[in-house]
């Protein structure tokens, strides 16, 4: 019986050495990885930026709340070259409508920037999620892409 428990506790420590080798992060694809967090009502969120040519690029995200949001997106996204602070797109009800999107779970939006071609560009996206319980907003920070 002795050697049964033995047996049986090696193969429960195998096991959870396993499935945590399972979770471990894809840290080579970093800027096309989900980003989950702890929150009661994100469940993950994710952003990108992607070069278009002669220094135009797309800010992409993605927010997937934990429950129906009566409002879910971004309130602004603030875009640094080379390092620096250059501009925000901000998000107001009566104009960059598609940034939030009302009574829903997922969402996702492209924002177009036109750069300097050659130049660094990353963003930091401020993420809302609001339901009747409270709300929580989080930044989320893209690579540096080279556009």
């Amino acid at each position: 019986m002795n050697k049964l428990k033995k047996i049986l506790a090696l193969l429960m420590v195998a096991a959870f050495a396993l499935m945590s080798v399972a979770f471990a992060n894809d840290t080579e694809n970093e800027e096309n990885r989900v980003q989950p967090r702890s929150s009661e009502y994100f469940r993950s969120y994710s952003g990108s930026i992607v070069a278009k040519g002669n220094g135009r690029f797309n800010i992409v995200f993605n927010v997937t709340a934990r429950s129906v949001m009566t409002k879910l997106g971004a309130t602004s996204i603030s875009i640094y070259k080379n390092g620096s602070y250059v501009y925000t797109i901000d998000y107001t009800d009566s104009g960059r409508s598609e940034m939030m999107k009302y009574n829903t779970i997922v969402m996702s939006d492209t924002e177009s920037y036109q750069g300097t071609s050659g130049a660094t560009y990353y963003a930091k996206i401020y993420l809302y999620a609001k339901n009747s319980g409270g709300s929580d907003t989080v930044t989320y920070t893209t690579s540096s892409v080279r556009v």
